[in-house]
């Protein structure tokens, strides 16, 4: 009797040492292939870079916005608001919040130069994309078209105001 006591505690020592070593071993596994966040260095602004730097946000911007009514277009001709949602949720917003944030450092690094530079309405223009983004999904739950006109009316105006900056 004293034996099969003996054996089921050891059995039970054994097990917790096994799950121990199999958690740690998951664990430095999910250390190793964790992605370290990269810092992007921001740039300082001048009259040597600007335009460059215009060029490639513009082009951010175009990008995002496309990829967004690609996104609601093809939810469109299936008539399901909710794919448009889940797209824009889970695939479009995580990328654009990225260069948000990106291009919200280099505003703020580059302000002084900022305030005095055509360029700044690129910034504008680009923190407006979110707001782009909810109106198309409101419009489309709500079919209400004269909200959706509203939208297609802004995002022709801003599309207007990037294409002049960099030209």
């Amino acid at each position: 009797m004293l034996t099969k006591n003996y054996l089921i505690v050891f059995k039970s020592l054994l097990l917790m040492i096994v799950m121990s070593v199999f958690v740690t071993a998951c664990n430095k596994a999910s250390e190793d292939t964790e992605v370290k966040e990269v810092e992007i260095s921001v740039p300082t602004l001048s009259d040597k870079n600007i335009r460059e730097f215009s060029a490639k946000m513009a082009k951010d911007y175009n990008n995002n916005l496309n990829s967004l009514m690609d996104g609601y277009n093809q939810a469109k001709k299936v008539d399901n608001a909710y794919a448009f949602m889940s797209y824009r949720n889970n695939k479009w917003t995580p990328i654009y919040i990225k260069q948000k944030d990106y291009y919200q450092k280099v505003f703020e690094q580059n302000k002084s130069y900022l305030s005095h530079s055509a360029s700044k309405p690129l910034f504008e223009k680009f923190e407006g994309l979110i707001y782009i983004g909810i109106d198309l999904k409101n419009a489309f739950l709500d079919e209400d078209k004269a909200k959706l006109q509203e939208v297609l009316a802004v995002i022709n105006e801003d599309k207007k105001i990037v294409k002049s900056i960099v030209k």
